[in-house]
């Protein structure tokens, strides 16, 4: 899930000088991260099977190795982070380091902005997290990656009333990679009604996010209201693995972005790894 919550920030000035075209109130965000499972931490990887052995990893030696067991230090079905800073608007136009966030030795603070003098965390910029699941047992398997938004509550305030949630500020890119590359997805919610159009590869008229206003790149739309995306794996073989990456972050220069510093709302997402015995013959 994650869950975020609004704050006002004081330093608008000083962050404005930072984060380029990012959105007119200087919103900030507190970002809780959690995937699907019986604990709930900032962020937590919960992986559910069914008659197959996969197992979750933060190390690249454990998913590359073919002699690695369930039994190796850092294999587990559960991962956790504990806790996550304020998270301040964004924009995609800089993150396109992609084999700088998609790599397990950047940590999952590095998009963190640290107070000079205290040295205590601020806020964060971006939010990112890789992890390998692999098939460590016996047993083809096939597994399902879905994200859902759980929640969503608009921000609200005394003498302003909020045209967006923070759903419409939310891109969310998924690396799903078993090599070198760093092939990916980006995802946000569909424009408002009003919105123009676009032509896309095919020749069809649709209506997608800009992942950026100033770039040229359309985020791919949410499924629905409440799901953000569903990756179906088949035919995950014994020793077969994907390094994935997920990215988040608030993009400020999203057209719906605007008004003075919110003081509250939040929304929730859950993600979901459900994994069974292959039947695709």
């Amino acid at each position: 899930m994650v869950e975020g919550k609004y704050v006002r920030r004081k330093r608008r000035k000083k962050i404005a000088t930072i984060v380029s075209a990012v959105c007119s109130g200087g919103v900030v965000v507190l970002m809780i991260v959690a995937f699907l499972g019986y604990r709930v931490g900032s962020f937590t990887v919960k992986l559910r099977q069914t008659n197959v052995k996969l197992t979750l990893t933060q190390n690249e030696a454990n998913a590359t190795d073919g002699k690695q067991s369930a039994n190796a230090q850092g294999n587990t079905t559960y991962l956790m982070v504990s806790s996550l800073p304020n998270y301040e608007t964004y924009t995609a136009s800089k993150l396109d380091d992609h084999s700088h966030y998609d790599n397990q030795s950047t940590d999952y603070l590095d998009g963190a902005i640290t107070n000079k003098e205290t040295g205590k965390i601020e806020y964060l910029y971006y939010f990112k997290y890789t992890f390998y699941i692999k098939n460590i047992g016996e047993t083809t398997a096939d597994y399902t990656f879905t994200l859902r938004m759980t929640e969503n509550q608009r921000p609200q305030a005394t003498q302003y009333t909020y045209t967006y949630g923070f759903d419409d500020l939310l891109r969310v890119r998924l690396y799903k990679n078993n090599n070198e590359g760093h092939e990916y997805h980006t995802y946000a919610k569909p424009p408002r009604s009003g919105s123009p159009s676009h032509i896309n590869e095919k020749g069809e008229e649709v209506w997608e996010e800009l992942i950026w206003n100033g770039g040229d790149e359309y985020a791919t739309n949410f499924i629905d209201d409440n799901t953000v995306m569903q990756d179906t794996i088949q035919r995950f073989k014994p020793g077969d693995y994907y390094r994935y990456t997920i990215l988040t972050w608030l993009e400020g220069t999203d057209p719906e972005c605007n008004g003075p510093a919110p003081d509250n709302g939040f929304t929730k997402l859950e993600i979901g790894i459900e994994a069974s015995e292959s039947h695709d013959d």
